[in-house]
């Protein structure tokens, strides 16, 4: 999908690029909004990719900075025996912030602090440079709009939800294997272009010839 649609993009073009469609996609959701009274489409958009993981990653703040933070106890700990003092950390944050059943899931600095407290919000940080650079090792010899769609969906990811279970189970971490995997069948053919190599700009891909 990403290489039917998408069109082929220099590095100097993808900021701008990537910035007039948030652009007209907020200032259409407005519009929308405006003429039609539909809430929905910049309640998804931009409340929930603004707002909304703010509020709630004040919450989490507030709560794992008081209490006891989970150490992954909810995550993959949980596999090796071990047990959370916490009902679903979403669903306990709702109840406890907002009194309604409901899960306010949320990732980045939500993530870092429920299982870290203080010290994760400079370790959180740490863990996702390094998770993104493997993206970008394993996304070097692939087309450069698949490695922006894949980065992209998992930033988005990120923002929504805990890391552990964007790797496990959301399949970021399948995702990269594929990359790399891709990456080695087409190295047989097309040889990777070393930056200093490149025309000033391009992210390309140099076929023997």
């Amino acid at each position: 999908v990403a290489v039917g649609f998408l069109p082929r993009l220099r590095l100097r073009n993808i900021n701008v690029w990537l910035m007039a469609v948030l652009t007209v996609l907020t200032i259409g959701c407005i519009l929308l909004y405006t003429m039609f009274s539909s809430i929905y489409p910049i309640s998804l958009f931009v409340r929930r990719t603004l707002f909304l993981p703010v509020e709630i990653g004040r919450k989490y703040f507030d709560f794992f900075t008081t209490h006891t933070p989970d150490y992954y106890r909810q995550s993959f700990l949980r596999l090796f025996g071990a047990q959370s003092p916490y009902e679903t950390l979403p669903r306990m944050i709702a109840h406890v912030y907002y009194n309604v059943e409901s899960h306010m899931n949320n990732g980045l600095l939500s993530d870092a602090v429920a299982n870290l407290g203080y010290i994760g919000v400079f370790i959180g940080p740490m863990i996702y440079a390094v998770v993104f650079r493997a993206l970008d090792l394993v996304s070097e010899r692939v087309d450069p709009r698949i490695h922006i769609t894949v980065a992209v969906y998992s930033t988005v990811m990120m923002i929504n939800s805990f890391l552990f279970p964007i790797l496990l189970t959301h399949g970021l971490f399948v995702t990269i294997l594929l990359l790399l995997l891709i990456g080695q069948e087409r190295e047989k053919v097309m040889p990777v272009i070393s930056w200093k190599e490149r025309p000033k700009g391009h992210l390309c891909i140099a076929e023997k010839g």
